[in-house]
C-alpha cells in the first residue's frame, strides 16, 4: 500500500484507488497548545493573561492549521507586547481573500493570512533575503552556507561594525529560521521551504525571481529579472539559452544539470558578452567544457560556481575579475594552485580539488589576498613573497591556520610581523619550526623568541606547537589572561623542553613550588603531550585548580618525566580519558587516586606501574575502557577491582610479563571486547580469553 497526500483535490481523485479522506485541521484546544510551545517556549506556565486572551482571538482565526500557529507564534515570541500582538491581531491582512482548491485540507485563507502577517513584520533586511530563494525551484534543498554566500554576492547582505557579511548572512538565515520560514529537512543537514511558504516567497519576487522548468517558460520571465534558474531536462535548446542575453537586468543566473551539448561554449560566450552585470554563476552539476576568453566582461562578478567542470586551465582574462569574492573550482583538473591568484584581490574563499588545499599558502604574494577567509596552511619559505610577513594584514583568515617553517624565521621582530593577535576569526592554531624531531641545524634562544612574537588571538580555542627545538616553553602570552577560549592545547615533538610555563624542575620532577604563578586555562578541556624526551615534570602545572575543566589528558613519549602529581589526579572532576604512554621513567607515587567519571584509561609502558598502583581502579564505575600494556611490574588484577568496574566494555592486556592472575575467568566473564596476548605467565588465559 502507498499513503500520498496532497493538498489539492484533484491530484487525490487522480491517483487514488480507494475514497481519499479529507483532513482536518488541528482541533482549538491543541492547535493553543502549538501556539502556546512557539509563543512563549516549553516552560510556558506563568503567561501574561493579556497576551493569552489576544493569543487565543489569534488562534480561532487560524482554522486549525498548524503552520499558521507555528508561524505566528514564532512571530509573536519576538516581542511579547500586549500592543504589538493586537496590531496583529486586528490587522487587514485577515480579510484577504484567497483562491483555493476545493476541499483543501487546511483553510488556505487562513494559512495565506499568517505568511502574509509573518512576511509583513519581517524586517526589511530579511525580506528580501526570504524573496530571493524563490529563483530555486520548489522543494529544493537549501545548504545554509551556500544560500547566505548568494545572498552576499548579490549584494543582499553588508557587513555590520566589526562582523563580517558571511557571519551577518548566517545571522539572517537563523532568524528566517526561528520564524518557520526555514524548516530542517527530514533525512539531511539541510533547509527545505514549505509548499505555502515557497508560495509567498514568489509572490512577493515575481517581477525578480524566476525559475524555467520548460520551454514555455521563456515568454513568461519578467522583463526586469534579476535573477534566473535554469533547470535541466526543460526541453530547452542552445538557442533559448542563448536568448537569454537580452535580459540586461540579470545578476544572478543558476543553471542545473544542463547538458554540455545544451549549454555550450557559445552559449556561455554570447552571456559573458552581453550580461556584464552579473554578480553570481552558478553551474550545477553542469560540465562546461571550458570557460571563454571573455570572462574577464563580468568584472561585477562576486560568486563563481564550476564545481562540476573539468577543465585544467583558466583563460588569462580571468585574473581581471578583481571582485571575485567565491570561486568554486573543486573538481577543476588544474595540477597546481595558479600563481596568479594573488591577483583576484578581494577573493575571500576558493574550493579547489582536496590534493591542492595545502598549496594554496605556498602561493608567492599570497598576502596581496587580505580578504581571504579559508587557508588552512601557510608555508613559511626563503624566496621573496614566501616570508612570515605576507600573514600580516590577512585578518579574515577563519578556522584553521598551520604555519609551517617557522625555523626559517629569525627573530621576534619577524614573527611579530605575522601579527596573529588580530586574526580574531582563527580558532586552531598550529606552529611548527621543523620537518622532523632531529633538524640538521637549530638555534634554541632563537626559537624562543619567534615563540615570543606569535601571540595568538584570545579567540583561539585550539593551539597545538610542535618541532619546536627552544628550551623553555614559556612565552609572556600563554595564560589565560590571553588565552581565555583555550580548549585544547597540544605540544608535540619539542625534544629540548624540559619544563613548562618557566617553572624549574628538580632531578626528581617536582618543581620549587607546586604551584608557582601559573594560573592555568579555566577553559581547557584537552591536553596532549607528546615526544618531549626531556620533560621532567608536570606537578607545577597538572593541578585542579589550574585546569578546572579538563576532560582528556595524554601524555607519551616523554623519556624523562619522572613524576605525576599522583595525589591530584583523583580531584579532577570532569576527566573522562587518562592516558600515560611510553614514559619509561616513571615512578608513581602512593596515594595514586582517579576520578570516578573516568571513562577511558590507557597505561602503556610507563615506568613501575605496579599492583599496588591497581587500587586506583576501585570505584571507576564509569569506566568503559582499560588497556594496560608493556607493564611488567603488574603481577596479579584482584577480584575486587573487576566487581568495582561495572561500566567496562573494552580490555585491552598486552605485554604484561609478570602477569599471572586476573582473579579468574568468571572475574571478567561479563566484558564484551576482551584482547589478552603475549602475558606469558598467563598464557592459558591468553588461549581462552583473546577475541
Amino acid at each position: 500500500m502507498v499513503l500520498v497526500t496532497t493538498r489539492f483535490l484533484k491530484v487525490a481523485e487522480h491517483v487514488g484507488t480507494m475514497k481519499h479522506s479529507v483532513l482536518e485541521g488541528l482541533p482549538e484546544g491543541s492547535l493553543w497548545r502549538l501556539f502556546k510551545m512557539h509563543a512563549f517556549g516549553s516552560d510556558n506556565s506563568d503567561i501574561n493573561p493579556v497576551l493569552a486572551s489576544i493569543g487565543r482571538s489569534i488562534v480561532s482565526r487560524l482554522n486549525g492549521s498548524r503552520l499558521g500557529a507555528q508561524i505566528l507564534g514564532r512571530l509573536l515570541s519576538l516581542k511579547l507586547d500586549p500592543i504589538y500582538w493586537r496590531n496583529i491581531l486586528e490587522s487587514e491582512l485577515w480579510e484577504v481573500q484567497v483562491p483555493h482548491q476545493e476541499n483543501e485540507g487546511e483553510d488556505k485563507s487562513s494559512i495565506c493570512s499568517a505568511l502574509k502577517l509573518s512576511y509583513q513584520y519581517l524586517p526589511f533586511h530579511l525580506k528580501r533575503c526570504f524573496s530571493f530563494c524563490s529563483m530555486y525551484p520548489r522543494n529544493y534543498e537549501f545548504d545554509a552556507g551556500t544560500l547566505v554566500d548568494c545572498w552576499v554576492a548579490v549584494g543582499l547582505v553588508l557587513p555590520c561594525g566589526s562582523m563580517l557579511a558571511l557571519d551577518v548572512g548566517h545571522l539572517y538565515f537563523q532568524q528566517l529560521v526561528n520564524r518557520s520560514l526555514f524548516q530542517k529537512a527530514p533525512t539531511s543537514s539541510g533547509y527545505v521551504m514549505h509548499d505555502l511558504v515557497y508560495d509567498m516567497a514568489q509572490h512577493t519576487s515575481r517581477n525578480e525571481c524566476f525559475v524555467i522548468k520548460d520551454r514555455c517558460d521563456l515568454s513568461r520571465i519578467p522583463p526586469n529579472v534579476r535573477h534566473l534558474s535554469v533547470l535541466g531536462n526543460s526541453g530547452l535548446e542552445s538557442s533559448d539559452l542563448e536568448s537569454l542575453h537580452t535580459y540586461k537586468t540579470l545578476r544572478s543566473i543558476i543553471c542545473s544539470s544542463i547538458d554540455s551539448d545544451i549549454l555550450t561554449t557559445s552559449v556561455v560566450e554570447t552571456w559573458f558578452s552581453d550580461l556584464v552585470n552579473i554578480r553570481m554563476l552558478r553551474f550545477i552539476s553542469c560540465q562546461l567544457k571550458e570557460l571563454p576568453e571573455n570572462v574577464g566582461n563580468l568584472v561585477h562578478l562576486r560568486y563563481l560556481d564550476i564545481s562540476a567542470c573539468e577543465f585544467d586551465k583558466f583563460p588569462d582574462s580571468f585574473w581581471r575579475l578583481y571582485n571575485l569574492e567565491i570561486l568554486d573550482a573543486r573538481n577543476c583538473k588544474i595540477q597546481h594552485v595558479p600563481k596568479d591568484i594573488v591577483k583576484l584581490v578581494n577573493l575571500q574563499r576558493v574550493k579547489l580539488k582536496d590534493d591542492l588545499i595545502r598549496h594554496h599558502g605556498c602561493v608567492p604574494r599570497v598576502g596581496n589576498l587580505v580578504f581571504l577567509q579559508e587557508m588552512p596552511y601557510y608555508a613559511v619559505g626563503d624566496e621573496p613573497g614566501r616570508t612570515i610577513h605576507e600573514l600580516k594584514n590577512m585578518n579574515h583568515l577563519r578556522g584553521i591556520l598551520e604555519i609551517s617553517g617557522l625555523c626559517g624565521v629569525t627573530g621576534m621582530e619577524q614573527s611579530t610581523e605575522a601579527a596573529l593577535h588580530k586574526k580574531i576569526y582563527l580558532d586552531t592554531l598550529i606552529l611548527s619550526w621543523h620537518e622532523s624531531i632531529r633538524p640538521e641545524k637549530h638555534n634554541s634562544s632563537q626559537e624562543m623568541e619567534v615563540l615570543e612574537g606569535l601571540r595568538p588571538s584570545s579567540n583561539i580555542k585550539h593551539l597545538e606547537v610542535k618541532f619546536y627545538m627552544g628550551a623553555g616553553f614559556h612565552p609572556s602570552w600563554l595564560h589565560e589572561d590571553v588565552l581565555s577560549s583555550l580548549a585544547s592545547l597540544s605540544i608535540s615533538s619539542c625534544p629540548h623542553i624540559s619544563t613548562l610555563f618557566g617553572q624549574p624542575s628538580r632531578t626528581d620532577g617536582s618543581s620549587s613550588n607546586s604551584t608557582g604563578s601559573f594560573s592555568g586555562f579555566r577553559s581547557l578541556t584537552k591536553l596532549c603531550i607528546a615526544w618531549c624526551k626531556k620533560l621532567k615534570g608536570l606537578d607545577n602545572f597538572l593541578h585542579p585548580e589550574h585546569l578546572p575543566a579538563i576532560k582528556v589528558i595524554r601524555l607519551s613519549n616523554c623519556e624523562d618525566l619522572v613524576a605525576l602529581p599522583t595525589k591530584s589526579l583523583g580531584e579532577f572532576v570532569h576527566l573522562e580519558d587518562l592516558e600515560v604512554s611510553h614514559c619509561w621513567s616513571l615512578n608513581w607515587e602512593q596515594g595514586l587516586t582517579l576520578s570516578p567519571l573516568l571513562k577511558v584509561l590507557k597505561l602503556e609502558a610507563c615506568g613501575e606501574f605496579s599492583d599496588l598502583r591497581l587500587s586506583c581502579l576501585r570505584g571507576l564505575v564509569a569506566l568503559t575502557n582499560l588497556d594496560l600494556q608493556f607493564c611488567p611490574s603488574i603481577e596479579s588484577i584482584c577480584t575486587q577491582i573487576w566487581s568495582s568496574l561495572v561500566s567496562l566494555e573494552n580490555l585491552k592486556i598486552v605485554c604484561c610479563q609478570g602477569l599471572n592472575s586476573i582473579g579468574g575467568s568468571e572475574s571478567i566473564a561479563r566484558i564484551g571486547n576482551m584482547d589478552i596476548r603475549h602475558c606469558p605467565k598467563s598464557s592459558n588465559m591468553c588461549g581462552l580469553m583473546s577475541q
